[in-house]
């Protein structure tokens, strides 16, 4: 505090503040805007006929803004919401999940196609049946919906698929509404950049939501203890060079170059950089969006002469 000048009656750690980087209501979410369309006719459909709302399945990446627009859905129709990022490991421990939501109430599971034969069996039960077999015999989940998130829908249950009603499809971001999305977020924080800086912020982002959230923290932090907040030192300050790579981004990039003629496998890369395959899928989203990375057919992912160049420069 004395270093940064902060008062010590200006901070209350009993009494932490709402997280106010997050929109609103609808009408402050950004971008998406087919998707917030089929989502927001769904939604007042069912509360003018007093019905449950259709399970949905929605086909977006990681840190698109996918639980942030589901909470908002919650929050409009008044339901309490539960999320999910792992499966449980059997009927009576998912029950116990869904407890807050049995008497009506959203269940939102990202990544959904990460759930084995075997839970996606129950998820089915919750679909169809509206019930769901424990060890104390069949429970009702009838007011249970189910709010899926997948960039592989193709390796869920075809009868589970099927389920989803409602299947709305995220698209990229540009890069203005970056630009706005980190705009919204520095307001309600309270902190103000030139515009040329938050263009800056916006191209590094990567069309990623949740890498405009890290670079709107790290303004704040930096604005209110009195650091510089050009968008060269918030970069640096998030470890994120102008062009949008992380330290993972190059990271996989100086693993794969060690590898023969470049070249590796999946399984390799997740042993070298000791990441799952889901977090090493989207590095290689951006880095073969990029031309820095390729698929050589069955050699698996290669670096490009963009991708050495890249590494070169960095070092």
């Amino acid at each position: 505090r004395e270093r940064f000048g902060i008062p010590a009656e200006g901070l209350n750690p009993t009494e932490p503040a709402a997280d106010v980087l997050d929109p609103p209501s609808w009408d402050h979410y950004i971008g998406q805007a087919r998707a917030k369309l089929e989502l927001q006719i769904r939604l007042q459909s069912a509360i003018e006929r007093g019905a449950r709302l259709p399970h949905t399945l929605v086909l977006a990446g990681p840190g698109s803004g996918k639980t942030t627009l589901v909470s908002l859905i919650a929050a409009e129709a008044g339901l309490p919401l539960v999320v999910l990022n792992r499966p449980p490991k059997n009927n009576d421990a998912f029950l116990d999940v869904l407890a807050p939501v049995l008497r009506g109430g959203l269940l939102f599971v990202d990544e959904i196609h990460n759930w084995g034969p075997t839970m996606q069996g129950a998820l089915m039960q919750l679909t169809e049946d509206g019930v769901l077999d424990t060890g104390s015999g069949p429970v009702n989940v009838s007011k249970v919906t189910l709010i899926g998130a997948t960039t592989d829908p193709q390796k869920l249950l075809r009868p589970l698929r099927d389920r989803f009603t409602c299947r709305p499809e995220f698209v990229p971001y540009s890069v203005e509404e970056i630009g706005d999305i980190l705009e919204g977020m520095l307001e309600r924080s309270g902190v103000e950049l030139d515009a040329g800086v938050i263009g800056e912020l916006a191209a590094a982002a990567d069309d990623n939501p949740r890498m405009a959230r890290h670079l709107a923290e790290a303004a704040r932090d930096l604005a209110v203890t009195g650091m510089p907040t050009t968008a060269a030192a918030i970069l640096a300050f998030v470890g994120v060079a102008p062009d949008g790579l992380t330290r993972d981004h190059l990271g996989y990039l100086e693993k794969l170059a060690t590898c023969k003629h470049g070249q590796a496998g999946l399984k390799t890369m997740a042993t070298l950089l000791q990441l799952p395959t889901g977090e090493l899928h989207e590095l290689e989203r951006s880095l073969t969006a990029r031309g820095l990375v390729c698929y050589a057919g069955s050699a698996g992912r290669q670096i490009t002469p963009g991708g050495r160049a890249r590494i070169s420069k960095t070092t």
